[in-house]
Parts: C-alpha cells; sequence; structure tokens
C-alpha cells in the first residue's frame, strides 16, 4: 500500500515537471517565431529614398575669372620741392588737401628781391667782360701793327748785314761798319721778337676774356632761373595732397612741400600667383590682350571700372609669390577712384569651349560627382577640374544630358536610389501655389465679421492696407492667402 502511495505522487511529481517543460518549449518556440518575423519584417523593410536637388549636366562655353586684389595709383605724381631757398611771399588758395589745380597755375612764390639783385650783378659783370674784351681786342689790332713794322725793319736790317758781309769780305767796307751793321740788326730781331710775344700775349687774354664771358653767360642764365624758379607753377592738372607749408616761413632748397598727382593717369597693381600668371600669357611668355574689372567697394555699393593688363613688373617679387602686374584704368565719367584706393580685381580670361559649369558643393576636391542612373539612383563618377572659381567649378569630362546631384551630402552613396527635385517641377509647382493663393474665396457673413474683428485687433497694419482689406472681406469674396493670414491672426488671438 505504501509502495503503490509512493508510486502515485512519483508520477504526479513527473506530469507537472513534462506540463513545464511543454508550456517552456511552447514559449521559447513562440518568442523565437517572433524574432524571426521581426527579423524578416526589418529584412523587407521599404528602402529609404531621399528627395534631392538634381540638375542636367549642359556643354557649354565659358570665360574664366581670375580673382585678386590690387592697389590704385597714379602714373604722374609729382612731389613739389623749391629748387631754390628763400621766404614764401604768396601761396595760392589751391595749395591745400585736396585742391585742384590746372596746369600753369601758381602755387607758391619766394621773395625775388635777391634774386633780381643776384640777376644784375651778374649782368654788370658780363657788360664789365665785354668792355675788357673790347679792349683786348683793340690792343691785338695795335700789336698786330707794330709786329708787322718790326718784322719789316727786321727785314731791311737783314738784308742791310747782307751787304755789308759780302763788301766786308771784298774789303770793300771796315770790320767796325760791319759790326755796327750786325748790331742794328740784332736791335731789330728783338724788337721782332718782342712784338710777336706782345701778340701772343693778346691772343692769350682775348681768349680768356671770351672765356670769362661764357662763364658771365652762364651765371646770367643761373640768375634767370634761379629768378623763374621763385615761382613754382603746376606741370600737370592734378590734385594736391601731403601739403607741407606755410605763408611767410622760409623754406629751404629741395624741401618737399606737398605732392601733385594727376586723377586721370590711374593704373591698379596686383599680384597673381604663379598659377595664375601662367594663365594671363602665351606660350612665348607675352602678355595677352586681357580685360580686367575692378571694383570699388562702398558701404552700400560697388564701383565697377574696366581695364586692360598692359605690362609686368621686371623684378621677380619673393621666390614663389608669383608675379606683380600692372593694368590700366577706364575712368570715363566717375571720378572717385583716388590713389591709395583698393580694389577688388576680375580678370577675364580666353574663353574655354566644350566644358561644363557646376556648383561647388555638387564635385569633391579630388573631381567626383553624382550622376542619376536607371531607377533614379546614383553613380559615383569622376571629371576634370578645370578651374575653381567663387562658388563654381569649370570642369571637362561629364556626360552632357545626364543628370547630376546639385549638392552633396554624407547620406548620398553609389546606388542610392533618390527622388530628384528639378528646377523645371518647383517652377511648375510654385505657380500652382501662386494660382492657387490668387483665388477668390467667397466668405459667409458670420465669417466677415470674425474678419472685420482680426481687422479692428491688427493695429501695426497701415491703415491704406487695412481699408483695402476692409472693402474685399465686406465684397463677400477674398484672396485665399489673404484668407489664411487673417485665420492664422485669428489663431494667434
Amino acid at each position: 500500500m505504501r509502495f503503490l502511495l509512493r508510486s502515485f505522487l512519483g508520477l504526479i511529481i513527473l506530469s507537472i515537471t513534462l506540463g513545464f517543460l511543454i508550456f517552456g518549449s511552447f514559449v521559447l518556440f513562440d518568442a523565437l517565431k517572433k524574432r524571426s518575423e521581426k527579423s524578416d519584417n526589418r529584412r523587407f523593410q521599404k528602402e529609404r529614398v531621399f528627395a534631392v536637388n538634381v540638375e542636367t549636366l549642359e556643354n557649354q562655353t565659358a570665360r574664366p575669372k581670375i580673382s585678386s586684389y590690387g592697389e590704385i595709383y597714379s602714373k604722374r605724381m609729382l612731389e613739389i620741392r623749391p629748387l631754390v631757398s628763400g621766404r614764401l611771399d604768396y601761396v595760392s588758395e589751391k595749395f591745400v588737401e585736396g585742391g585742384y589745380v590746372k596746369s600753369g597755375d601758381i602755387l607758391f612764390r619766394l621773395n625775388q628781391k635777391d634774386f633780381f639783385n643776384e640777376l644784375e650783378i651778374a649782368e654788370i659783370d658780363l657788360e664789365d667782360t665785354k668792355a675788357q674784351l673790347s679792349e683786348a681786342i683793340s690792343r691785338l689790332e695795335f700789336a698786330n701793327m707794330e709786329f708787322e713794322v718790326s718784322e719789316s725793319q727786321l727785314k731791311l736790317r737783314k738784308n742791310a748785314l747782307d751787304r755789308q758781309t759780302e763788301l766786308a769780305a771784298s774789303g770793300l767796307i771796315t770790320s767796325t761798319q760791319l759790326e755796327n751793321t750786325q748790331l742794328a740788326y740784332s736791335s731789330s730781331k728783338q724788337q721782332f721778337l718782342n712784338k710777336q710775344n706782345l701778340v701772343k700775349s693778346s691772343k692769350n687774354s682775348i681768349e680768356k676774356l671770351h672765356i670769362q664771358l661764357k662763364r658771365r653767360s652762364i651765371s646770367i642764365d643761373k640768375a634767370k632761373r634761379n629768378l623763374d624758379e621763385t615761382e613754382f607753377k603746376a606741370p600737370f592738372n592734378g590734385i594736391i595732397s601731403s601739403v607741407n607749408i606755410l605763408p611767410g616761413s622760409v623754406i629751404n632748397k629741395n624741401e618737399k612741400l606737398g605732392t601733385l598727382v594727376d586723377p586721370n593717369s590711374l593704373e591698379v597693381k596686383f599680384n597673381l600667383s604663379a598659377n595664375e600668371f601662367a594663365r594671363v600669357i602665351d606660350k612665348d611668355g607675352k602678355l595677352l590682350n586681357l580685360d580686367i574689372t575692378a571694383y570699388l567697394k562702398l558701404s552700400d555699393k560697388d564701383i565697377p571700372f574696366s581695364g586692360k593688363i598692359e605690362r609686368i613688373n621686371p623684378e621677380i617679387m619673393n621666390i614663389g609669390s608669383g608675379r606683380k602686374l600692372f593694368a590700366s584704368i577706364n575712368l570715363g565719367e566717375n571720378k572717385t577712384l583716388r590713389p591709395g584706393d583698393f580694389v577688388v580685381l576680375e580678370i577675364k580670361e580666353p574663353s574655354i569651349k566644350n566644358i561644363t559649369v557646376l556648383p561647388s558643393s555638387a564635385v569633391t576636391i579630388d573631381g567626383k560627382i553624382f550622376i542619376l542612373e536607371e531607377d533614379n539612383r546614383l553613380k559615383e563618377i569622376e571629371v576634370t577640374i578645370l578651374r575653381r572659381q567663387g562658388n563654381e567649378v569649370i570642369i571637362s569630362g561629364a556626360p552632357t544630358e545626364k543628370e547630376y546631384v546639385m549638392q552633396r551630402s554624407p547620406q548620398l552613396g553609389n546606388g542610392l536610389k533618390i527622388k530628384p527635385l528639378r528646377k523645371k517641377d518647383k517652377e511648375i509647382s510654385n505657380a500652382v501655389n501662386l494660382s492657387k493663393n490668387n483665388e477668390l474665396v467667397e466668405i459667409s457673413p458670420e465669417k466677415q465679421k470674425k474678419l472685420i474683428n482680426i481687422l479692428d485687433k491688427l493695429n501695426r497694419m497701415p491703415k491704406s492696407v487695412k481699408d483695402r482689406l476692409y472693402e474685399e472681406i465686406n465684397s463677400g469674396k477674398i484672396k485665399a492667402k489673404t484668407l489664411k493670414r487673417l485665420e492664422k491672426n485669428m489663431g494667434n488671438n
């Protein structure tokens, strides 16, 4: 009996254990089934599609631009410096900062008294030298006359000596007579030599006086020039700057008193990198005939000026820093530019054919873009970057007529399916929305009262606008766009 009871209890415990095992297996199987279903759901979840702006790749011709900065300066600038010293007697009212002067205008004048005296003394010295020269010429004439007489006497004495010598040889005259004749000849010869030396001396004196006369003439020219330099006249039309002058003060020779600038003869000097410089010269190293536009940036606007690149600085700047160039500026009727102004430059390069211009957001640094293939899936391709200018990139090697992604993002990748947003579709949508917004909507009397109530509370709205809206509401018809705005104000209040 006891054995049967134990056996019955064992069967009960075994049944309970088997029941728990079966229940646990069922729960585990159900959990695995649900997990499998979830995994299958994730596996077959719908592919995510991004809306992306696209545009068609077009083959075109573009004229690239090089951007740079430049400084304006005048090709004609003159430092105003007196060439003589003296006291200022007169200063023109135009000789001020920013004063405009014309060619020939007297800018300042020094006291001229001492310079007039200097000229007078030089003229007196010249006249004195002329008088001395005249006397020397007269003396030379007299010396020449005496020389001619002495020369004749010398010839006579020589002839007499020759005859006496022959007679003495024949014994016809005494030795004493011969000696007297010889003495007379020697005396005549000495007189001849003296007169000859006098002529030479007179000629030398005249030559010295001629030299002195030239010096006196130079002194007069110098005195006249110094007198002229006491008056400074503007050599060309221009504007005065850097003024350093006071009436009545004593100024020194070569002292800087100001600067005269020609505002109509302006150039811009600017720097280009080595790569940029290579784009403005031909294969022979000669400058291309390229146009430039210089923009003077003011607070509220940019003023453009046209010009052309004219020359290259003969000296190279620091190694690897590029080149310095100069371009002319066509002012036209606009006279706002001044030397020292900084401008933004745009240099127009020669046109390039068979290229494509894309926004910089569409192209990677290494020249890759996304194009749209079948089933609106993306394909990354490589193109050749020719230029980067501002927010645009000029490329070649792009498949024309294909659509490309205008703005890359980390979410986009090769083979990804997208929803293309095209410009023409947007324009159509905007036109539809505009048409809908301009449609007239009929409103009930109750609606009219509510809208008028809203208008009454809009204190900041101009009266003219309010009156127009009152008229529309009272007519029973109002634009859909206007109704939306008023209802929005109703919700806010």
